[in-house]
């Protein structure tokens, strides 16, 4: 319950103005750098830099 109420509150007001999170559990190695999912929509994002992660688009 906790889970889905967190899930949904970060959608509602992180997500949806941009601010997406990286999720710990999926971090996955990608030649030199590391992929990963938002913790809240599930949209794929990469590693920028040490600490800054940004959502990869559809066309890229």
């Amino acid at each position: 319950m906790t889970n889905l109420l967190s899930r949904a509150i970060g959608v509602t007001f992180r997500c949806s103005r941009g601010r997406h999170e990286r999720s710990d559990a999926n971090i996955r190695k990608f030649g030199d750098t590391y992929k990963s999912t938002c913790r809240f929509c599930g949209k794929p994002m990469i590693r920028v830099t040490k600490r800054r992660w940004k959502i990869i688009e559809d066309d890229e």
